[in-house]
């Protein structure tokens, strides 16, 4: 198990790379928009957690590469 509030990159690409049959890679990313809903709702400290530049990073990393799996099984 990996735990980092820092997973992009190299970290995400090893992490996934390490995986093996039925193995998970968890994550909490974040759109910008989502702390100011969590802060509307009361939940100030996971608003605080969504406001890390992290958060940012992690979500575009996760995405750019789904979105290249993607790519790539619709070539196939």
């Amino acid at each position: 198990m990996l735990f980092t509030g820092r997973i992009a990159g190299e970290t995400l690409e090893a992490a996934i790379g390490a995986l093996e049959e039925g193995d998970l890679v968890l994550a909490h990313p974040a759109a910008a928009e989502e702390e100011v809903t969590l802060l509307q709702e009361g939940f100030g400290l996971s608003s605080t957690f969504l406001e890390s530049s992290w958060r940012q990073r992690e979500w575009h990393a996760l995405k750019s590469r789904a979105l290249r799996e993607q790519s790539s099984e619709d070539d196939v």
